[in-house]
């Protein structure tokens, strides 16, 4: 069961890793992310939620960029 736990993990990081490189350092709104990184507009916000919590991204006007310090 660990092993199952880990490749799950192993897919989320995979994912948010792809909607990362979707997100440019102009903001992008949620529907080009959802077309850049061709997933379901509910995994995108609340990887892009994820993101923020973890400083990787900004919510800004007109979308979504990466933070400063990436």
């Amino acid at each position: 069961n660990g092993e199952v736990l880990k490749n799950d993990e192993e897919g989320l990081d995979s994912k948010r890793k792809k909607l990362l490189e979707c997100v440019g350092c102009e903001p992008m709104p949620i529907d080009e992310l959802v077309k850049c990184s061709g997933f379901k507009v509910s995994d995108v916000s609340s990887m892009l939620l994820s993101l923020e919590l973890e400083g990787k991204v900004e919510r800004v006007e007109g979308g979504y960029m990466k933070s400063m310090g990436i």
